[in-house]
């Protein structure tokens, strides 16, 4: 039996993978989608416009891997987060934070994080 901070995981996973398969299917190409009716029909002509793959669906997918599972397993896996946060450190360059709770060790990814929730990405 899954848990329901487990359920959400899943289900954002899930729509993230079913975004990338339209795109990958071409489905704004499809007789479907031209044949489908919109309450709104401009938002369907807009979508036809930016396509699937745009900065919008970028940030929800970001959000969905990144700012859900940190709010929701974080303290279960508090040493994988921990080895991400050191190896981030390792690569890291021209470091600098203004967070009192950075010192002596940065962690990037309560930054990443924050700014993937704060749509500063």
């Amino acid at each position: 039996m899954i848990t329901q901070e487990q359920n959400l995981i899943f289900q954002s996973y899930f729509s993230t993978v079913l975004s990338t398969e339209l795109k990958n299917n071409d489905f704004l190409a499809s007789d479907f989608f031209e044949s489908m009716k919109f309450g709104s029909p401009w938002v369907k002509d807009e979508i036809s416009k930016i396509g699937i793959d745009n900065q919008g669906l970028l940030l929800m997918t970001l959000y969905s891997m990144l700012v859900i599972p940190k709010e929701l397993i974080q303290n279960e896996f508090k040493s994988e987060y921990a080895e991400i946060n050191k190896y981030l450190s390792t690569i890291a360059i021209n470091t600098h934070s203004d967070y009192g709770n950075d010192k002596p060790v940065v962690n990037y990814l309560n930054h990443i994080r924050n700014s993937v929730a704060h749509s500063r990405v």
